[in-house]
């Protein structure tokens, strides 16, 4: 008798997609924000209606309001896609760590010393990426910089990003990442 019951799961799958129009129709396309539901559990049997269904998220920007504003947005959605199926839900945020922002002194500093020591052929500034780290904290108290040292072979077997299940660290790139961090250490000191 499914139309007795409030199932969960068409409830989470609604609550899912309406998720995904929150970045497209609710924030500024000029400022960057990701919503990622990496989690859905309901249902134990394939005949059997789910009562209860838990979403795992993340969420990602640059700047406090718009997590405030995807937060908000978020609850928002959920609630009204629950009280439209007579379901309920329960929403928990966890505040993760600051948006990791480089200081352009630190940023000139790492440039410059990495340049010296690497080459510039080997020295890149990337566009800005959504990583969840915890180095924002640092640099909210001194000025810094988040720097990625190279650490696959791309001629190796795999030539994989981290975070994936084929990635394989050169270990041979270890020497290089602490001379880095040692000679902008000793460079900021004597320039202070």
């Amino acid at each position: 008798m499914p139309h007795e019951t409030i199932d969960a799961i068409v409830v989470a799958s609604e609550i899912v997609l309406a998720w995904q129009t929150i970045v497209s129709r609710t924030v500024d396309p000029t400022n960057p924000a990701v919503i990622t539901v990496g989690s859905f559990h309901a249902g134990a049997a394939s005949n059997v209606i789910a009562g209860r269904a838990a979403l795992g998220c993340s969420i990602r920007s640059f700047d406090l309001a718009t997590r405030d504003l995807l937060v908000r947005r978020m609850r928002e959605v959920a609630e009204g896609i629950c009280a439209a199926h007579r379901a309920t839900c329960e929403l928990t945020f966890t505040a993760g760590v600051l948006p990791t922002i480089n200081t352009e002194a630190g940023a000139g500093l790492m440039r410059a010393v990495a340049t010296e020591l690497v080459g510039s052929d080997q020295v890149a500034t990337m566009t800005p990426m959504m990583v969840g780290e915890d180095m924002s904290e640092f640099l909210v108290r001194a000025p810094g910089c988040f720097v990625l040292v190279g650490a696959n072979d791309p001629a190796g077997p795999l030539n994989s990003p981290h975070h994936s299940p084929t990635f394989d660290f050169d270990e041979r790139m270890l020497a290089t990442g602490a001379a880095l961090l040692a000679a902008t250490a000793a460079t900021y000191l004597e320039q202070t």
